[in-house]
């Protein structure tokens, strides 16, 4: 729980996992876009502050008590419970 603002590539399951929860960028071909995004992340207070609580209220789903009750249902259900 470093809560480090992500800057994240918008590919495979990472929309999904974070959600609202960070920057995403769909293209690697404006390095100089890509790393004026990443200074203004790194620099603008407000902005890294409102990422941050993003990320500390997305992370409470991954948290094993608000998986559980949804993984002993999915399991009941695969016996026969």
């Amino acid at each position: 729980w470093f809560d480090v603002p992500v800057f994240a590539y918008k590919a495979a399951a990472i929309p999904e996992t974070l959600g609202e929860a960070a920057l995403m960028f769909t293209s690697k071909d404006d390095l100089t876009g890509l790393s004026a995004t990443a200074h203004l992340l790194v620099q603008r207070g407000k902005l890294r502050r409102t990422v941050v609580r993003a990320q500390q209220q997305r992370r409470l789903c991954y948290l094993e008590e608000a998986i559980r009750p949804r993984v002993d249902q999915f399991l009941a259900s695969l016996l026969g419970e």
